[in-house]
């Protein structure tokens, strides 16, 4: 706004002819002009060409400004221009149109006032009574309120979208439930019934449950901001019986308390609970009838190999109970199969007397099944404690080369008995590796020996290589056997396994050896690729990470 004083109304102003009376408000201010500045908190009286003649002192604190600075001033000068151009639009009617405009105090801070101005004649003087109001305030409440307003209408929104119910209920209120979602209506209940005191949750609780959650909530109201949820059923008005799920914060203020809730609806969630609830039963059903029946069985068994087929039997249903079985026989199996072994081969060796050659056919092949019997139990052992993680890694200093000798040597007659040739490609001075030798010994016997088991007249052949680009050691393991069927490749290495039934017959074996390889040389960190044809044979690639020993070179 412009205060410049002035006595000169701007161009715009309107050409009105001035009276000449000379008692035109040029004077001291009458005795009705006072009361008027007594009732009217902000005012002045402007000259028919709207130069200020008198000013409530009021006015005045509003803008920061003396009454000698307004008096004589034209009031239209430090209006802004659309506002001014209203004012002369309209001045000629009985009465102004209230308006809303913005001022600057004498500081610069802005104010909204809102301006009534009426035309006001007594015989000839004439002149306009003009009041000021400031709405600064009212105007930030309003726009404060409309936000609320805007705010409410929002979370309503958003209350009426959620699959929850919400509500607000004042303890020792009437009614007690001050505001519930129009959600509720999905149970058939009418919100404003709700609202008035006609129906309450009691209406809709379970009956089995409604003392319950009446006894709860008691509870919870002795807790200060405390937090609670409950759980119960509520009967729909159609007679439906649904699982819901009442979460509450207690809230006391001003010596009123009140419950802020949601509710939602867990009748799915209740539904899938007793699905799993029932399917557990069953399961432990079953699982009790299988143990009965377990324990009929262990007391029919007689012997060892009865008793370890129907560990193997068993270990395709159920692992866990294939391993506690072999760690509780461990003892039990072992000191008969030494004893069988250690007396056999004490008979073999004639130290208990001469045999004849039907007894040393016989005690032959005693003492070859109690090993391949002590054999087959180790595998086991191993398998159990590998899934136990009770055989860790343990690296030490290993030639890879004269561990693939030391297996060739331990099969070289396993292979000739069936006419089979086991061939080794050396690639000169090898690097000693850092490597667990137990089990890279078992991963080569176990390849090398499935490969005699299903070859027939052929090759074995093994070949290894050392790869100094990613730190690897590279075995491969192939023969000229029957092969596996691309089918049956993805479940070779699962126990006890074999890629036909038939095989088993045939071929004799557990079908434990690849499955073995297969967790020893991931338990090493490494990988084993299988490639093979039917009736051309396989290949199996492990490739072990590791890294040289100390002083070794390649």
């Amino acid at each position: 706004m412009n205060l410049i004083p002035s006595n000169h109304p701007p161009e715009d102003a309107p050409t009105v002819v001035e009276p000449d009376d000379p008692r035109c408000l040029r004077q001291q201010p009458c005795q009705w002009l006072r009361e008027i500045s007594a009732a009217v908190p902000v005012g002045m009286v402007l000259h028919r060409r709207f130069v200020i003649r008198w000013v409530n002192p009021t006015f005045c604190q509003m803008l920061g400004l003396a009454e000698s600075d307004l008096l004589n001033t034209c009031l239209l000068q430090w209006m802004d221009a659309p506002v001014r151009a209203e004012v002369v639009r309209i001045h000629r009617k009985a009465h102004f149109v209230p308006l809303e405009i913005e001022l600057r105090r004498i500081d610069d801070i802005p104010f909204t006032c809102n301006l009534t101005t009426r035309r006001v004649g007594f015989s000839i003087l004439s002149f306009y009574l003009s009041v000021f109001s400031d709405i600064t305030e009212a105007k930030r409440l309003k726009q404060k309120l409309w936000n609320v307003l805007e705010q409410k209408h929002h979370l309503e929104s958003v209350i009426r979208e959620s699959p929850a119910i919400a509500y607000i209920e004042r303890i020792d209120g009437e009614p007690p439930i001050a505001y519930i979602s129009e959600n509720l209506a999905r149970w058939g209940y009418s919100p404003a019934e709700v609202e008035t005191g006609k129906i309450g949750p009691k209406d809709w609780i379970h009956p089995e449950d409604r003392n319950h959650v009446l006894y709860e909530r008691r509870m919870a109201l002795q807790r200060e901001g405390f937090r609670f949820s409950l759980e119960y059923r509520i009967v729909t008005k159609t007679g439906d019986i649904r699982w819901i799920e009442d979460c509450i914060v207690v809230v006391r203020k001003a010596g009123m308390v009140t419950l802020y809730g949601l509710m939602f609806d867990i009748t799915a969630r209740k539904m899938a609970e007793e699905s799993l609830r029932q399917a557990n039963a069953r399961l432990e059903e079953r699982v009790a009838e299988k143990t009965r029946e377990l324990v009929e069985r262990l007391k029919e068994i007689e012997g060892l190999n009865s008793r370890l087929s129907w560990a193997l039997e068993q270990a395709r249903v159920a692992d866990k109970l294939k391993s506690a079985f072999i760690n509780n026989l461990s003892h039990e199996v072992r000191t008969p199969l030494h004893a069988i072994i250690g007396f056999s081969e004490l008979l073999q060796k004639e130290g208990a007397g001469p045999l004849n050659a039907e007894q040393h056919k016989r005690i032959d092949i005693v003492l070859e099944n109690a090993r391949r019997l002590l054999e087959l139990f180790e595998d086991m052992m191993l398998l159990s404690r590998i899934d136990a993680n009770l055989d860790p890694v343990m690296n030490t200093p290993v030639n890879p080369e004269l561990v693939i000798q030391q297996v060739l040597e331990k099969l070289e007659q396993k292979a000739s008995d069936k006419s089979n040739r086991l061939l080794f490609g050396e690639s000169g001075r090898f690097p000693i590796l850092m490597l667990d030798l137990h089990k890279l010994y078992k991963i080569l016997y176990l390849l090398i020996d499935n490969g005699i088991k299903f070859t027939n007249e052929g090759t074995i052949s093994v070949t290894v290589r050392w790869r100094e680009t990613d730190r690897c050691l590279e075995i491969d393991v192939a023969d000229t056997g029957i092969g596996i069927p691309e089918e049956d490749i993805p479940r070779m290495f699962q126990p006890f396994t074999q890629t036909d039934i038939g095989y088993s017959r045939a071929y004799g074996g557990t079908g434990l050896g690849l499955t073995l390889v297969e967790k020893l040389v991931k338990q090493m960190g490494g990988t084993i690729q299988v490639e093979s044809e039917p009736g051309k044979g396989s290949r199996f690639r492990v490739i072990l990470p590791s890294t040289l020993a100390t002083g070794s070179s390649t």
